[in-house]
């Protein structure tokens, strides 16, 4: 089984996907080293993904939704992996901002 399983759009241009935000998640779990499936939306998200949008995952079990909450559930699974996110709090709280910035442009 695959560390990270992933409902994203379907790939395009030679890319996993279509999709900035579920880049993001394969490209961040590709950098930890992980193993990731990649399930296609097909007209139906699974039943638990109650916002409606692209990316979901299930990482150990933990279903998840939104890109950023996919990367840190990954850093909490796996914390023997590189981090993505800096540890000190302070450092934390400036990526968590860009990072956020960065999505709603």
């Amino acid at each position: 089984m695959a560390d990270l399983v992933v409902h994203l759009f379907g790939p395009a241009d030679g890319l996993p996907s279509a999709s900035p935000y579920c880049l993001k998640v394969v490209w961040g779990a590709r950098l930890k080293g992980l193993s990731v499936e990649s399930i296609p939306f097909k007209m139906r998200l699974p039943a638990w993904a109650t916002r409606g949008m692209l990316p979901v995952a299930e990482v150990k079990g933990r279903q998840v939704q939104d890109s950023t909450e996919i990367l840190q559930a990954l850093d909490d699974a796996f914390p023997d992996s590189p981090a993505l996110y800096p540890r000190e709090p302070a450092a934390r709280a400036r990526t968590l901002l860009i990072e956020d910035w960065a999505d709603h442009v």
